[in-house]
């Protein structure tokens, strides 16, 4: 491999040296700013006294919040499966 192609990778492009570090900022703020979403709408589920329930394809539920474990009587099994106490 000569000298002239020591930063290409398999692909064609670079490894990186050279380019401007400033370059992936904006991708790392939106990821940041995601993920920050992510945290938020987390907090305001589990703090809300609505019931709130997740199911996936076949109805099973999956997760829930305390709002809901107080108007449905959800629990979760030793083992952890779901169920409906009621």
């Amino acid at each position: 491999m000569s000298s002239d192609h020591q930063n290409d990778n398999i692909n064609g492009g670079t490894n990186g040296a050279g380019r401007n570090p400033d370059e992936n900022q904006p991708r790392r703020r939106t990821e940041q700013a995601e993920i920050a979403a992510i945290f938020r709408l987390a907090a305001i589920i589990e703090s809300s006294d609505d019931a709130i329930i997740s199911k996936d394809l076949t109805a099973g539920i999956t997760s829930w919040n305390k709002g809901a474990e107080r108007f449905s009587a959800i629990r979760r099994r030793d083992g952890g499966k779901f169920h409906h106490a009621g």
